[in-house]
């Protein structure tokens, strides 16, 4: 995970906040919606970014489901909605709710972010008790356990 942290330029602990904020580290749950994964990818996002950006090893649906390709196409996914949107308000509300919806609110000059303000706010706030290393027994041993396996890929 630092090396795709050092590629996209974000940081480490953001990315685990995202991940524990989707997921809460279970890289094989699906959500209502179809999203897959550690960081809740839906199966044409993926496509999508692994042809934009030439992520290796994506292929099916069933790819999400590898902590690995997940992370690689989520990380890039940020990357991109951050280039989309600039400030991490904007694009992690994209991340949440999907870029296309974000900025049909955006251009109707809904600048409030309403709902998604709770889920943009725990992000930052788990992102700065992350980077503080406050981490302690937040996490259960299994969760932790994973977030170091991710920090290795």
């Amino acid at each position: 995970m630092l090396e795709l942290s050092e590629r996209h330029q974000i940081s480490p602990a953001l990315i685990l906040a995202v991940v524990e904020m989707e997921s809460s580290y279970r890289f094989t749950v699906v959500s209502s919606a179809g999203a897959v994964g550690l960081m809740q990818l839906r199966p044409t996002t993926a496509k999508y970014i692994a042809q934009r950006y030439k992520v290796r090893g994506y292929r099916s649906e069933a790819d999400l489901r590898n902590p690995e390709i997940n992370l690689r196409l989520g990380v890039a996914y940020l990357a991109h909605l951050r280039r989309q949107f600039g400030h991490s308000l904007h694009y992690l509300a994209a991340y949440n709710v999907g870029p296309t919806a974000l900025k049909k609110r955006l251009n109707a000059g809904r600048y409030e972010l309403g709902s998604l303000d709770s889920y943009v706010r725990k992000i930052h706030g788990r992102t700065r008790e992350l980077q503080g290393g406050r981490v302690g027994n937040k996490f259960p041993r299994l969760i932790r356990e994973q977030a170091l396996y991710a920090s290795s890929i």
